[in-house]
C-alpha cells in the first residue's frame, strides 16, 4: 500500500541516494540534483507548515532518506533561532 503524498505535484528523484551505489546527488554531474536550484530559506514560524517540510515527509515516507534530510536541513537551521521550534525538531 502506498502512502498518501502531501505534495503529489512534485516528482521524486530518479533514485534514492545510497553511498557507493549511486552518484552523489549534488556533487556528481550524474547526480539527480546536480546544479539544482538552491533550497528556499523559510522563516522559523513557517517551517513546520512549509512545502519544504511536507516535501521532506513525502521523501522520507517513500524511502528517499538522504533527500529528506536535505529537504529538512534548512528548517533545522531556522529552528536554531527559536528554542520553541528547536524542542519540536531534530535538536
Amino acid at each position: 500500500m502506498s502512502r498518501r503524498r502531501l505534495l503529489p505535484e512534485k516528482n521524486f528523484p530518479g533514485y534514492a541516494y545510497l553511498p557507493g551505489k549511486h552518484p552523489h546527488p549534488v556533487c556528481d554531474p550524474l547526480g539527480h540534483s546536480y546544479q539544482s536550484d538552491p533550497v528556499t530559506v523559510v522563516a522559523v514560524e513557517e517551517s513546520l507548515s512549509s512545502n519544504g517540510f511536507r516535501w521532506g515527509i513525502d521523501l522520507f515516507n517513500h524511502g528517499y532518506y538522504w533527500e529528506a534530510h536535505e529537504a529538512w536541513e534548512p528548517l533545522w537551521h531556522a529552528a536554531k533561532q527559536s528554542i520553541q521550534h528547536r524542542l519540536s525538531s531534530r535538536d
